[in-house]
């Protein structure tokens, strides 16, 4: 009768077991890969969340600068004074520098703002939007 001795039994054999594909020393290399692969996928999509806003604000930025120039330009048009006329401005877009160029019956009116954004390659647009008015020339009314 053969002897048995206890702990010594051979092990099931197991495909890929060993040194080669499906090692322990391949599988142990690759445990970080999926953390760095989610850090890079993060940092990634916070960057476009990012860009995103950066843009929204942009576009808005530029929708403020027309409503200002647009109405300056009306208020000219009315025949109120410039004072007058670019604090209607500065009540919609603060932070504006409105200008406002006047011929014998065009009126013209540009809101400059610049956008700061975050870190230095977002910062630094500068955006202009203009507004023209032509105006009938005044004339000796009979009333």
């Amino acid at each position: 009768m053969p002897v048995r001795r206890r702990g010594l039994e051979a092990a099931p054999s197991v495909p890929g077991a060993g040194s080669g594909i499906g090692s322990d020393s391949v599988s142990r290399t690759d445990n970080g890969m999926v953390s760095v692969e989610i850090a890079l996928s993060l940092a990634l999509v916070l960057l476009f969340a990012l860009m995103g806003t950066w843009l929204l604000a942009a576009g808005q930025l530029q929708a403020r600068l027309t409503d200002a120039a647009r109405a300056t330009a009306r208020e000219l048009a009315r025949g109120d004074s410039a004072v007058e006329a670019i604090a209607v401005g500065h009540r919609i877009t603060p932070d504006a520098r409105v200008e406002v160029l006047r011929d014998d019956t065009i009126i013209q009116v540009s809101a400059h703002q610049e956008l700061h954004g975050p870190g230095p390659v977002l910062s630094g647009l500068q955006r202009t939007m203009t507004a023209t008015v032509v105006t009938e020339p005044e004339q000796d009314s009979p009333w």
